[in-house]
Protein backbone atom coordinates (compact mmCIF):
# COMPACT_ATOMS: atom_id res chain seq x y z
CA UNK A 1 0.00 0.00 0.00
CA UNK A 2 3.18 2.33 0.54
CA UNK A 3 4.47 1.96 -2.29
CA UNK A 4 1.35 2.31 -4.04
CA UNK A 5 0.79 5.69 -2.42
CA UNK A 6 3.98 6.89 -2.76
CA UNK A 7 3.81 5.89 -6.50
CA UNK A 8 0.72 7.71 -7.40
CA UNK A 9 1.90 10.61 -5.61
CA UNK A 10 4.80 11.12 -7.44
CA UNK A 11 2.82 10.27 -10.53
CA UNK A 12 0.50 13.12 -9.74
CA UNK A 13 -2.57 10.69 -9.08
CA UNK A 14 -3.87 12.63 -6.45
CA UNK A 15 -7.19 10.68 -6.67
CA UNK A 16 -5.46 7.42 -6.19
CA UNK A 17 -3.31 9.13 -3.89
CA UNK A 18 -5.56 10.24 -1.59
CA UNK A 19 -7.95 7.21 -1.47
CA UNK A 20 -4.90 5.12 -0.49
CA UNK A 21 -4.07 7.62 2.14
CA UNK A 22 -7.65 7.50 3.36
CA UNK A 23 -7.76 4.16 3.55
CA UNK A 24 -5.02 3.40 5.73
CA UNK A 25 -6.23 5.96 8.30
CA UNK A 26 -9.49 4.09 8.34
CA UNK A 27 -7.69 0.71 8.34
CA UNK A 28 -6.03 2.24 11.29
CA UNK A 29 -9.37 3.31 13.49
CA UNK A 30 -11.03 0.16 12.21
CA UNK A 31 -8.16 -2.04 13.86
CA UNK A 32 -8.20 -0.48 17.02
CA UNK A 33 -11.28 -2.22 17.89
CA UNK A 34 -13.49 1.02 19.00
CA UNK A 35 -17.27 0.76 17.65
CA UNK A 36 -17.89 4.46 18.76
CA UNK A 37 -14.53 5.25 17.13
CA UNK A 38 -14.90 3.87 13.85
CA UNK A 39 -18.93 5.06 14.29
CA UNK A 40 -17.69 8.51 13.98
CA UNK A 41 -14.92 8.59 12.30
CA UNK A 42 -16.84 6.27 9.13
CA UNK A 43 -19.41 10.14 9.34
CA UNK A 44 -16.19 12.14 8.80
CA UNK A 45 -14.55 9.83 5.91
CA UNK A 46 -16.10 12.25 3.02
CA UNK A 47 -14.86 15.15 4.32
CA UNK A 48 -11.15 13.82 5.45
CA UNK A 49 -11.11 12.38 1.90
CA UNK A 50 -11.64 16.38 0.39
CA UNK A 51 -9.09 17.99 3.17
CA UNK A 52 -6.46 15.62 2.48
CA UNK A 53 -7.31 15.65 -1.54
CA UNK A 54 -7.13 19.49 -1.05
CA UNK A 55 -4.01 19.42 0.61
CA UNK A 56 -1.83 17.08 -0.79
CA UNK A 57 0.42 18.82 -2.68
CA UNK A 58 0.51 21.43 0.43
CA UNK A 59 2.41 19.06 3.16
CA UNK A 60 6.51 18.35 2.74
CA UNK A 61 5.90 15.06 4.40
CA UNK A 62 6.10 11.37 2.57
CA UNK A 63 2.90 9.56 4.29
CA UNK A 64 4.79 6.18 2.95
CA UNK A 65 7.47 6.60 5.02
CA UNK A 66 5.52 7.70 8.14
CA UNK A 67 2.17 5.10 7.50
CA UNK A 68 5.48 2.07 7.17
CA UNK A 69 6.66 3.34 10.34
CA UNK A 70 3.45 3.66 12.30
CA UNK A 71 2.34 -0.01 11.28
CA UNK A 72 5.26 -1.44 12.26
CA UNK A 73 5.09 -0.39 15.67
CA UNK A 74 1.49 -1.33 15.42
CA UNK A 75 2.54 -4.61 14.50
CA UNK A 76 5.14 -4.94 17.05
CA UNK A 77 2.70 -3.64 19.83
CA UNK A 78 4.88 -0.94 20.62
CA UNK A 79 2.48 1.35 21.78
CA UNK A 80 4.46 4.26 23.14
CA UNK A 81 6.24 4.23 19.41
CA UNK A 82 3.46 4.04 18.04
CA UNK A 83 1.47 6.70 19.52
CA UNK A 84 4.66 9.34 19.22
CA UNK A 85 4.71 8.30 15.41
CA UNK A 86 0.79 8.76 15.06
CA UNK A 87 1.37 12.48 17.13
CA UNK A 88 4.74 13.43 15.19
CA UNK A 89 2.66 12.81 11.97
CA UNK A 90 -0.13 14.87 12.85
CA UNK A 91 1.82 17.65 14.07
CA UNK A 92 4.15 17.71 10.77
CA UNK A 93 0.89 18.08 9.01
CA UNK A 94 -1.30 19.79 10.57
CA UNK A 95 -0.34 23.04 10.28
CA UNK A 96 0.90 22.92 6.26
CA UNK A 97 -3.14 21.55 6.32
CA UNK A 98 -4.87 24.66 8.01
CA UNK A 99 -2.74 27.28 6.22
CA UNK A 100 -3.33 25.54 3.01
CA UNK A 101 -6.85 25.28 3.90
CA UNK A 102 -7.31 29.31 5.15
CA UNK A 103 -5.47 30.29 1.52
CA UNK A 104 -7.90 28.07 -0.54
CA UNK A 105 -11.08 29.80 1.68
CA UNK A 106 -9.19 33.72 1.20
CA UNK A 107 -8.98 32.71 -2.42
CA UNK A 108 -12.77 31.91 -3.29
CA UNK A 109 -13.82 35.06 -1.69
Amino acid sequence: MFDAATSAAQAGDVSEATRLNVEFHFAIVDACGNDLLASIMRSLKGPVRRVFRMTQDSVAVDPGADHAALLKAITDHDAETAGRLAYDHIEATRLPTLEHVAKLAADAQ
